[in-house]
């Protein structure tokens, strides 16, 4: 399975994610911020990144322009609850900036299996949202 990089300032939300990606066999790194995230994506190098849209220190926006820049091609896929824009807008806004997926919270198990599994197949999928933000 893959090496995961969840970037969440939400302690509760990292904990059910780090939950979830466990029970579907992935290995998990953990970060509280846009910028702990860039320091654990230089130090660890995952295979993915599933960062929150909206975090003090970094946002997730920023910090997946930077991160692309870095490597580009990496996989990120963008989380939102909304905020200040709607969750549709800031997933639409999102693609369009780089993401390679999106997913909105709150998500089951099945929706992130699928929104992974999009990311990291062999033939790069269509860049949209995963669920149905385009």
């Amino acid at each position: 399975m893959a090496h995961v990089l969840v970037v969440d300032d939400d302690a509760g939300f990292r904990a059910t994610v780090e939950r979830m990606l466990r029970l579907l066999g992935h290995q998990v790194t953990m970060a509280c911020s846009g910028r702990e995230g860039l320091e654990r994506f230089r130090a660890d190098r995952p295979d993915l990144v599933l960062m929150d849209a909206y975090m003090p220190d970094g946002d997730g926006i920023e910090t997946m322009a930077e991160l692309q820049e870095e490597a580009p091609g990496t996989p990120v896929i963008l989380v939102s609850g909304g905020g200040f824009l709607t969750r549709e807008e800031v997933l639409r806004l999102a693609t369009r900036l780089g993401a390679f997926g999106t997913i909105g919270k709150p998500f089951s198990l099945e929706q992130l299996r699928k929104a992974i599994d999009a990311e990291l197949a062999d033939e790069p999928a269509p860049r949209r949202g995963t669920n149905g933000a385009a």
